[in-house]
């Protein structure tokens, strides 16, 4: 299934200027958002515990800063699973108006 407008803006937008969408990983993944600044961004709208442990492993491959990007009322669901696979990374709202660390 392709994806929604509002992911590939989402995405865009997490890039920023200068940065990159789709960003090869090993194993064939890819990630959704790499910032100029060296940030990784996933952004997961599926609302389940699969789809959110599996946006973790993307982010995982990656060395620097990550964030995951859920709706507001998944946000406790995606912290859960974050501190159960001992992640470190900022988990946001869709419109980052609310920010957790674990």
């Amino acid at each position: 299934m392709g994806e929604s407008p509002r992911h590939k803006s989402l995405k865009a937008q997490a890039a920023g200027p200068g940065g990159k969408t789709e960003v090869p990983l090993p194993g064939g993944k890819k990630l959704d958002a790499l910032s100029k600044r060296n940030i990784a961004t996933e952004v997961e709208r599926g609302g389940t515990t699969g789809a959110i442990r599996k946006a973790i492993d993307r982010l995982e491959a990656h060395n620097g800063p990550k964030v995951l990007k859920v709706p507001q009322t998944d946000m406790p669901l995606a912290e859960k699973v974050a501190k159960e696979k001992r992640t470190h990374l900022t988990i946001s709202n869709m419109s980052e108006t609310k920010k957790t660390k674990t």
